[in-house]
């Protein structure tokens, strides 16, 4: 698969994920909507950056420093 392909998919799975929690009210307090979307950017990005520097602890520190 294509790079841009598979990270678009896993970008849209975890953006899924997160619609669901928000339906079930578990997360993302305050401005909700926004957050959600937030994750399906955060995920090309992260995605993005493993791709780039071929490693898993740079995406590792964004996610926990964001």
């Amino acid at each position: 698969m294509q790079f841009w392909k598979a990270n678009l998919l896993q970008a849209l799975l975890v953006y899924g994920h997160a619609l669901a929690q928000l339906a079930v009210g578990e997360r993302f307090p305050g401005r909700r909507v926004v957050h959600v979307h937030r994750v399906f950017a955060v995920g090309l990005l992260l995605g993005w950056l493993l791709k780039r520097t071929n490693s898993i602890w740079p995406p590792i520190v964004v996610h926990i420093v964001k």
